[in-house]
């Protein structure tokens, strides 16, 4: 009986020291969400705590950091005047490249299938794409002559990409050789474009823009990769300043009027958050668990965990204006 006893305590004990094993290896390859931001007040921020805290870089960025892409390898670019800067260290220390613009750069991405990086500049009228991690950029072969500034990028699976030119012509333009060479869509975006996305599911593009003036004037979208854009008939109020897609084709923008807005049938009808985010919102975007982070004028990264209904502003203020969100996965 005794010896019963013992085994039954013995077998216990394996059991326990079997599930705590399991328990540590769930947490040790749970995949942590990284979000950064990039603030007017010249440095990228990191949250590891799904945006409540913020923590910023030991690095300045002159001018602001408009815009924040990041390689498969965990590798970190920021956009600032005039340099492509870099991390290697979960963005606390940046390097900036040795390229040199001649102006504010308001846009970068990657392709991440060639490990190509691409970026738009306020004064020079090209678009600008890099093989070596930023250290020099070649400059795109424009069939028409570029006259406005790229202010924004997007790529698709396939890896064509599309960039709208603010002023000047006012349009998008798109390349099907990876930046080589690039055209202007038919289209003319009035009140000119500020924001693009990419609906993969459904291959729509989307451009949101200034408010013209008109009923619903602010978001176009094209299903012809990017040669003809519509107007689309909707309640949205204000400038279009970010766009951004989920996995299930529902789209988010961040309006002038500083509110999320979001749509459930391709941008037919949108429905306004009840939380107003004290500011513009000029960055959206959205992690693989559905939660939804906003930046705004006032400094702060907002978060929804219910669709974009409701929103909860960071513990931290950013510095500034938050022009740029990008979510990394470790």
């Amino acid at each position: 009986m005794i010896k019963k006893k013992r085994i039954w305590i013995l077998l216990t004990l394996l059991l326990i020291l079997l599930l705590r094993c399991n328990l540590s290896d769930v947490s040790d390859n749970s995949e942590r969400i990284i979000i950064y931001a990039g603030s007017s007040n010249g440095h990228v921020w990191r949250s590891e705590d799904g945006s409540i805290t913020f923590s910023q870089s030991i690095t300045y960025i002159d001018s602001g950091v408009r815009s924040i892409a990041i390689n498969e390898n965990g590798k970190i670019f920021a956009s600032g005047y005039r340099k492509v800067w870099n991390s290697t260290d979960n963005g606390k220390i940046f390097t900036q490249g040795v390229a040199y613009f001649g102006s504010t750069i308001y846009t970068i991405a990657l392709n991440n299938q060639i490990n190509r990086l691409y970026a738009g500049s306020l004064g020079w009228k090209y678009l600008y794409y890099s093989d070596n991690g930023g250290n020099s950029f070649s400059s795109s072969n424009a069939i028409e002559t570029v006259q406005g500034a790229f202010l924004g990028i997007a790529i698709n699976e396939l890896g064509n990409i599309f960039a709208i030119e603010y002023g000047g012509t006012q349009r998008v333009w798109y390349s099907t050789d990876y930046g080589i060479t690039i055209q202007p869509s038919i289209t003319i975006i009035e009140g000119g474009p500020r924001s693009i996305a990419i609906d993969i599911i459904n291959n729509i593009i989307y451009a949101g823009a200034m408010f013209d003036g008109s009923v619903g004037g602010n978001i176009w979208n094209s299903t012809d990769n990017g040669k003809i854009f519509i107007k689309s008939n909707n309640n949205v109020n204000g400038n279009v300043l970010a766009i951004c897609i989920d996995k299930d084709g529902k789209i988010y923008i961040g309006s002038s009027n500083n509110h999320v807005w979001y749509s459930i049938n391709s941008g037919i009808d949108f429905s306004q958050s009840n939380t107003d985010l004290n500011g513009m919102v000029y960055s959206i975007d959205i992690d693989k668990n559905g939660k939804i982070y906003a930046g705004s004028t006032d400094g702060h990264i907002w978060y929804s965990m219910d669709g974009g209904i409701t929103f909860t502003s960071s513990d931290t203020v950013l510095g500034g204006t938050v022009y740029s969100i990008a979510i990394d996965y470790q």
